[in-house]
C-alpha cells in the first residue's frame, strides 16, 4: 500500500479540522462540499489517501472560512507573527481578513494537537476499549493517553507493589472524577497522595 505523502496528509487534517470545527460527521460534510461527496470519499481525504478536486477544496475553504491558500500550504505566519496578531483579538472590530486569520490559526492549532496525540492514541487503543475512547472529550482523550503512556512504562520497569496499590486507586479516582461522582478537590487529595507515593517510590 502506498503511503500518503506527508504535504497530502496535512491538507487531510485541515480539512478534518474545519469539519470537527463544525461538529458535523464525515456524511453531513460530504452533503456541503460543492459538489457533493460521500462519506468514504471525505474520510479519504481527511487521511490525505486522496484529495479533493480544485472546484471542491474551494468549497471546503469557504465552508471553514478559510483560504486556499492556507488549506493547500497552512499558515505562513511565525509563532511571533501569531502572537502579535493575537493580542489584536480584543478587537470587536475585526475585519473579515482577521476574521478568516484566526479561522486559520485555530485549525492549525488543532491540526497540530491531532499529530502530537496521534502516537499516543495507539497506545491508549492497547490499554482502553474503542468504545470507552469514542464517548471522551478531547480533555479525557488527552488524559487517557497519559495514563496510557505511564501505564506502558510501568508494566517495563520494577516498581513496588504499594505504588501499584497507590496507582490503582488513582485510576479509579479519575473514573470517578470523570462520571462527577467526587469533586475536584476530592481528586486534588489523591493526586497528593499519588505524588507522595512517587516520590517514595522512585527518589
Amino acid at each position: 500500500m502506498v503511503q500518503p505523502k506527508p504535504e497530502n496528509i496535512m491538507i487531510g487534517k485541515r480539512i478534518k479540522s474545519i469539519r470537527i470545527s463544525k461538529g458535523i460527521d464525515l456524511a453531513k460534510f460530504g452533503k456541503m462540499v460543492n459538489p457533493p461527496a460521500s462519506a468514504s470519499i471525505v474520510s479519504r481525504w481527511e487521511r490525505g489517501i486522496n484529495l479533493p478536486n480544485s472546484q471542491r477544496i474551494k468549497s471546503i475553504a469557504e465552508i471553514g472560512n478559510v483560504s486556499v491558500n492556507f488549506l493547500l500550504n497552512g499558515t505562513q505566519m511565525s509563532i511571533k507573527d501569531i502572537k502579535k496578531f493575537q493580542s489584536t483579538l480584543s478587537r470587536d472590530n475585526l475585519t473579515d481578513e482577521e476574521k478568516k486569520r484566526v479561522k486559520e490559526i485555530s485549525i492549525e492549532t488543532r491540526s497540530a494537537i491531532q499529530s502530537v496525540n496521534e502516537p499516543f492514541d495507539k497506545v491508549s487503543r492497547q490499554v482502553f476499549k474503542n468504545s470507552f475512547l469514542a464517548g471522551l472529550s478531547p480533555e479525557e482523550l488527552t488524559l487517557a493517553n497519559h495514563i496510557s503512556i505511564l501505564l506502558s512504562h510501568i508494566s517495563d520497569s520494577e516498581v513496588s507493589d504499594s505504588f501499584l496499590k497507590g496507582f490503582a486507586v488513582y485510576l479509579d479516582e479519575i473514573t470517578h472524577l470523570l462520571s462527577g461522582s467526587i469533586s475536584k478537590k476530592d481528586f486534588r487529595e489523591c493526586q497528593d497522595a499519588l505524588s507522595k507515593c512517587i516520590d517514595k517510590n522512585f527518589e
